[in-house]
C-alpha cells in the first residue's frame, strides 16, 4: 500500500524527571535526543508495519536537517524535503516517572511547508492510496493535502492535533488576509435553525468554553478524533508524544 504523509519534522529534547517542576524550580534531569514531529511519527509507524511510505516535510540547513534525511533513509521513507529558512523545527520535553509531560514546540522550518509544495508533490508522483497529514504544518498545506488527495482518489486521513482554539477550514480565497485564520476571522456563521433555537457548536478539547464547528468530512475521509474512540498510538522512541 503506498501512503504519503504531508507533516512535520522536529528533534525532540527529552528531559526524563522523577517529577516535573513547579514554576521556578530547578530539578536534575537525564537528557536525550531523538526525531519526532506529528508527520515523522506517521511515515515511520506506516513504514514499519510494511506500506510503501513517502513524505512531504519542511526542514532547517541545519544539523537537524541533516539527522532527518538520515533518519527517513534508514526507516525506508521516501522523503521529499522543503528547505526553509528558518532551523528544523525542534520540541522540548520534560518527561515525568509516571509517563506526564510538558512540551513545547518551535515549529521552525515546519511553518514554511506550503500548498504549492503539496501540489508539487503529487504531480511527481504516482497517487497514493493513503494520504496522512496533522495540524503541525500551515492550514493551508493541510487544506491542499486532503483536497488534492480526495481528487486523486486516494483515503484522506486528518489527526486534528495538535489541537488548535480555532481553526477555518474552507479554501483559502485568493487576496484573503493569511493571518485570518488563526485569528479565527471570517469564518461562516452558522445557519439558523427553522425552530428559532441557536445552533450549537461542537466542543473540542482545549480551554473551558472554546469551540467552533467540527471540519466537514468527505465520504473518503477518516478522522482521528480524540472524542472519538481510540488513541493514536505512536511509534517507539518517542514515549512523549
Amino acid at each position: 500500500m503506498s501512503v504519503l504523509v504531508v507533516g512535520s519534522f522536529n528533534l525532540d529534547r527529552v528531559f526524563a524527571l522523577e517529577r516535573l517542576p513547579r514554576p521556578g524550580e530547578t530539578l536534575p534531569a537525564l537528557y536525550r535526543e531523538g526525531p519526532g514531529g506529528k508527520g515523522f511519527n506517521q511515515a515511520v509507524a506506516a513504514a514499519r508495519l510494511g506500506a510503501e511510505v513517502a513524505l512531504l516535510a519542511a526542514i532547517g540547513r541545519d544539523a537537524a536537517g541533516t539527522e532527518a534525511r538520515r533518519l527517513a533513509a534508514a526507516e525506508g521513507i521516501a522523503a521529499r524535503w522543503v528547505e526553509g529558512t528558518r532551523p528544523t523545527g525542534t520540541a522540548g520535553i520534560l518527561l515525568d516517572a509516571e509517563g506526564r509531560n510538558l512540551i513545547a514546540v518551535a515549529a521552525g522550518a515546519n511553518l514554511e511547508l506550503r500548498a504549492e509544495d503539496v501540489a508539487a508533490a503529487l504531480e511527481a508522483r504516482p497517487p497514493p492510496r493513503v494520504l496522512l497529514t496533522q495540524l503541525e504544518i500551515p492550514p493551508a498545506a493541510v487544506h491542499a493535502a486532503l483536497a488534492r488527495g480526495r481528487a486523486l482518489g486516494a483515503l484522506t486521513i486528518l489527526d486534528p492535533a495538535p489541537v488548535v482554539t480555532r481553526l477555518d477550514t474552507r479554501a483559502p480565497r485568493r487576496g484573503r488576509d493569511p493571518q485570518a485564520q488563526r485569528r479565527g476571522a471570517g469564518r461562516a456563521a452558522p445557519r439558523p435553525r427553522r425552530d428559532g433555537a441557536r445552533p450549537r457548536r461542537a466542543s473540542l478539547p482545549g480551554r473551558r468554553g472554546a469551540s467552533r464547528p467540527l471540519p466537514a468530512a468527505g465520504p473518503r475521509d477518516r478522522a482521528a478524533h480524540p472524542r472519538r474512540g481510540g488513541r493514536l498510538r505512536l511509534p517507539r522512541g518517542d514515549p512523549a508524544r
